[in-house]
């Protein structure tokens, strides 16, 4: 009798298993946004980035699933921005992100920007941010309407109307965030 439990139990547990590995494209793959992928590679070098910034800048250090997180957000964001300026015909330049970090209030927002490891990351989040005050939500909104967002489970949900993460590091014990009108 406990040969057929066993042989259930085994057959639930492959099915988890290849049912966990479809939910990316690929275990390499941490967000694809709009068929652009960004790599788990891509985001370990973002959050190693951050994790030695924050040391050598003596700053409290983040827990490394964390700044995997803002990686990833950082990352998708200017994915985001790029292709809202595209649809509005809003362009946010080079210069514009370097005036932005030099007048920010955060001085480490200017720094993070000259870190190579960090460039790409902090200049697209620069950017979304600059093209989210630019232009109104709606019209930010209707850019977007159709940008697919594949976001890796260990990352959390993406969240498609506030264009970030939720339940970071929570993977898929996330909770399932009800369906709008519900």
């Amino acid at each position: 009798m406990r040969r057929p439990v066993r042989n259930v139990l085994v057959v639930v547990a492959a099915a988890t298993v290849l049912g966990l590995t479809g939910c990316s494209q690929s275990p390499s793959t941490a967000v694809v946004v709009d068929g652009t992928v960004i790599t788990e590679a891509s985001v370990s070098s973002t959050a190693d980035a951050i994790s030695n910034f924050l040391t050598a800048n003596h700053y409290q250090p983040l827990p490394s699933a964390q700044a995997r997180v803002f990686a990833v957000r950082w990352l998708a964001q200017g994915v985001l921005a790029d292709t809202a300026s595209r649809a509005t015909g809003v362009t946010i330049s080079n210069a514009d992100v370097m005036q932005a970090a030099d007048q920010s209030q955060d001085a480490s927002v200017r720094d993070l920007l000259d870190d190579p490891g960090l460039h790409d990351a902090m200049a697209g989040q620069i950017r979304w941010e600059l093209l989210a005050n630019k232009i109104p939500r709606a019209r930010l909104d209707q850019a977007l309407q159709d940008t697919v967002v594949t976001l890796n489970p260990r990352y959390g949900q993406w969240l498609p109307g506030s264009y970030s993460t939720f339940g970071e590091g929570l993977g898929l014990s996330a909770p399932i965030l009800p369906a709008t009108g519900s």
